[in-house]
């Protein structure tokens, strides 16, 4: 009887690290082109709902919480560089609101020390 038992707890023990391992291996592998590309992917889509919103006629200015909410996008710093790649621009609104418009939809509006942020 002795001699089933350790082989359990040995075969139990092998099968608990084991599972360990490959856990670990596949939180930590490079991520393969098939998700790189659904990545890429995604990304276009958010690209193109930013600039759909942006593009609307009744507005020349988005609040950047309802660009982020329709966008989807969880990182605001990588939504933000995101804004500029597309042509958009950052504006000061009332408060503490931050507005987003494209370049060219609001010439002459763009001022230097607006378009920082931390």
């Amino acid at each position: 009887m002795e001699k089933y038992f350790w082989e359990i707890v040995v075969g139990v023990v092998l099968i608990i690290v084991g599972t360990a391992v490959k856990h670990w291996f596949s939180k930590h592998q490079p991520k393969t082109p098939k998700d790189k590309t659904l990545q890429e992917k995604t990304f276009k889509a958010a690209e193109e709902t930013a600039l759909e919103l942006l593009n609307d006629k009744r507005f020349t200015m988005r609040l950047f919480s309802t660009i982020k909410k329709r966008v989807g996008l969880d990182d605001e710093k990588e939504l933000r560089e995101m804004l500029v790649r597309i042509g958009a621009a950052r504006f000061d609104g009332e408060g503490d609101d931050e507005l987003w418009g494209l370049k060219e939809r609001n010439p002459g509006k763009i001022s230097p020390e607006i378009q920082k942020w931390d």
